[in-house]
């Protein structure tokens, strides 16, 4: 029953993330692309472009937060397994759970700081000191919903070892 109402959530969540990916991948394509046109117009004409240090680095907050997620739900990050590695059944899933909520924890606590310093940003119209002045609401953008997807990523991970545990309960 419960399962019903949460798997079309968590779908959609998983859906998301891994839009958020593809859209990481493109940017990357994209830093690729403006990189070498920078260097072409550096080296040939002897005129750089402003712009693409700046956009680079919006892109690359944007690569690392968004994609994050999509990372996690592949199973894809650094993992502290050296512990879990050398447990087995009901501990190796405790081990994990205790891992989950930790991570869970600091993505929570580094996420209501960015969400703090996204609004102190939107309140006060804070643009960067640079010539295309971005309103740093943007790259806070990408830092809060990177983040909140990774925490919506540890939520369904840790529902998974809950429910491991609960049905090794019932089975014994």
């Amino acid at each position: 029953m419960v399962r019903k109402i949460i798997l079309p959530f968590v779908n959609a969540i998983n859906e998301v993330s891994n839009l958020f990916f593809i859209l990481s991948k493109v940017a990357l394509g994209m830093m690729v692309l403006t990189i070498f046109y920078n260097v072409f117009m550096r080296y040939v004409f002897n005129h750089s472009a402003f712009w693409c240090e700046e956009v680079n680095n919006y892109m690359l907050i944007f690569m690392a937060f968004m994609g994050a997620a999509e990372i996690m739900r592949r199973g894809g990050h650094i993992r502290f397994d050296l512990l879990s590695n050398r447990l087995t059944g009901k501990r190796a899933v405790s081990a994990d759970l205790f891992i989950l909520c930790t991570a869970l924890f600091w993505c929570a606590l580094v996420t209501w700081k960015s969400l703090a310093m996204w609004i102190y940003a939107y309140q006060s119209h804070m643009c960067e000191s640079s010539l295309l002045q971005t309103p740093r609401v943007i790259p806070y953008s990408f830092l809060l919903v990177g983040l909140i997807f990774l925490g919506l990523q540890f939520l369904i991970l840790l529902g998974k070892d809950v429910s491991s545990l609960l049905l090794s309960k019932e089975k014994t």
